[in-house]
């Protein structure tokens, strides 16, 4: 055992959650303590929340087999750690704690490596997968110039004005799961294919795609899967997991100090959009559903599945019922699927969704060992955190695409095809 190695790897790891403090009290509970963003030090809450940082950290190196390790240790730092962060400084609840942070360490625990038969590739899936991706986007590219009349934004100041003309028209039907599908699943297929073929060409052609997507939609989402397919391939030409783990650490370290150097040099573009929206907002809101919930009827999906069988409770939708509660009037204040877990059968309904996670994530493993890993992980990575992050369960695997993510993880294989096409030979 490399000592040395595993103090430098522990050292940076209790920086960043120093540094992370350090920006909670001193950035955002000071310039954000009106949006429920406060700081109350619990001396408890802070020791219980070093000893599950520094645990439930040696529990995630143990599982560094897994052929998705990576998604884990990333969630550990956008989920786990900001959860921590937030209970210690805001004085939460332990119980509405543990509710959220236990579901992330059972999912870890069931989600194994263990021998496997050999999955079949679907003939000619990866043809299949990318025909229909190509298909998908232009579609999607063609509607959206007929419902935006062609026109179009260029700037990120403006996309928010843009979405509120034109993004109405593009949310309903068929359109409203496929404009997703393409911005978080097609596009980064397309991406890391001609990526992996080095096909200067299709390169082109799909950064070309992904920028006309943008502006005719004005989603700036649509450029996380072209950073992610980077990052990714990045990461794995790093022959060592140890190295990765390195670079994963110091990249998150980076960021914080960088948010930090924003707010010093009175830029808070930084710690606001990011820090704030990326790790508090979201944990937030956790805590405020589970809070509500705790107290209030449940939902028993009455607003989805269920809706034609139960009567829904409330006179406004969960978000912006959440949304209202903590006083931001007409505000969608959508959480992950744990907190809408607990919202729709308290500790039933997480039960539930943490059962079926574990089966996806155990699919995904599985399925995802015939292709290269930093195809795989940038394919699922925005669905599993919008699954932690942003959704419920049935919303993420529909409108936001895992359930396509796994459908093209099922089809697609690395396998090389040749192909003719006009008396041309092609390489796929």
């Amino acid at each position: 055992m490399n000592l040395r190695k595993y103090f430098v790897e522990f050292s940076l790891l209790i920086l960043i959650k120093l540094t992370l403090e350090y920006l909670y009290i001193n950035v955002i509970a000071l310039n954000y303590s009106y949006s429920g963003l406060t700081y109350v030090f619990s001396y408890n809450n802070y020791v219980i929340g070093w000893i599950i940082y520094l645990f439930g950290y040696l529990i995630l190196l143990r599982k560094k087999k897994l052929y998705i390790f990576e998604i884990f240790y990333l969630l550990y730092f956008i989920y786990v750690l900001p959860t921590i962060v937030f209970f210690e400084l805001s004085n939460k609840s332990i119980s509405d704690f543990l509710i959220l942070i236990i579901p992330y360490f059972v999912i870890l625990l069931f989600v194994f490596e263990r021998p496997e038969k050999q999955i079949k590739s679907f003939p000619n899936g990866k043809i299949i997968v990318l025909v229909l991706s190509f298909l998908a986007v232009v579609s999607v590219i063609i509607h959206y110039l007929f419902s935006t009349g062609g026109n179009f934004v260029l700037s990120f100041d403006k996309v928010y004005d843009f979405r509120e003309k034109f993004g109405e028209s593009n949310l309903s039907g068929i359109f409203g799961y496929l404009n997703s599908w393409a911005m978080k699943i097609f596009l980064v297929v397309l991406y890391s294919w001609a990526l992996n073929q080095k096909n200067i060409k299709a390169l082109i052609l799909f950064i070309s795609f992904i920028l006309i997507v943008f502006m005719l939609s004005g989603h700036k989402e649509v450029f996380s899967g072209l950073f992610l397919i980077f990052f990714f391939n990045f990461l794995f030409k790093q022959k060592e997991k140890r190295r990765r783990i390195f670079i994963l650490l110091s990249l998150f370290l980076l960021l914080i100090l960088i948010a930090i150097n924003s707010f010093i040099n009175g830029l808070n573009i930084l710690d606001s959009l990011i820090i704030r929206r990326l790790f508090f907002v979201p944990i937030q809101l956790n805590f405020t559903y589970i809070e509500f919930f705790s107290n209030h009827e449940y939902v028993y999906w009455s607003n989805s599945v269920f809706k034609y069988f139960i009567n829904y409770p409330y006179n406004l939708p969960p978000s912006l019922l959440i949304g209202d509660y903590i006083g931001l009037y007409g505000m969608s204040a959508n959480t992950g699927f744990i907190a809408t877990g607990y919202m729709h059968f308290g500790y039933l309904g997480l039960l539930i969704y943490v059962f079926l996670t574990i089966i996806i994530l155990r699919v995904i493993n599985t399925l995802g060992k015939k292709i290269k890993k930093y195809t795989v992980l940038s394919i699922i990575f925005l669905p599993i955190n919008t699954l932690f992050m942003a959704s419920d369960l049935l919303s993420t695997l529909l409108t936001h695409g895992l359930l396509i993510a796994i459908l093209v993880l099922w089809l697609y294989e690395d396998k090389v095809y040749r192909i003719q096409f006009f008396n041309k030979k092609f390489k796929i």
